[in-house]
């Protein structure tokens, strides 16, 4: 995990954001790192949501998913499966990965509309 091989990638854009996003020149070490800080904070967000629908709501069916989850998706990170599996980082596996965001799987679902131009503006109201 001490790879200090140069990593240079344009980092995702905020949503709903106008702003290009930025080059982000790093190590692979440092972006693993930042991976997997990503990982742990995720994984404590659902385990805090969790706590507040098992004390305030009374759920407790969920808590037996939530205490597999996190293990399972650590097992399933390409962080884990490059670092604990052994595998190499080509393919799916090469840095810098995509991230799934909250509308990560939305495109392949509904894929994105094509912009019109002024001439097909102009089809549209001749053939209306």
């Amino acid at each position: 995990m001490t790879d200090q091989t140069v990593l240079k990638y344009v980092d995702s854009p905020q949503p709903f954001s106008q702003e290009q996003p930025p080059l982000v020149t790093t190590t692979v070490q440092e972006y693993d790192t930042t991976q997997i800080k990503s990982g742990i904070k995720s994984a404590f967000m659902g385990v805090g949501m969790m706590g507040v629908m098992h004390l305030y709501f009374g759920y407790t069916q969920p808590l037996l998913v939530q205490s597999v989850m996190p293990i399972k998706n650590i097992l399933e990170s390409k962080v884990a499966k490059i670092h604990l599996l052994g595998k190499e980082p080509v393919g799916e596996l090469k840095r810098p990965w995509k991230t799934g965001g909250l509308f990560a799987g939305a495109d392949a679902v509904c894929p994105p509309r094509p912009q019109l131009t002024c001439f097909d503006v102009f089809l549209f109201a001749a053939d209306g």
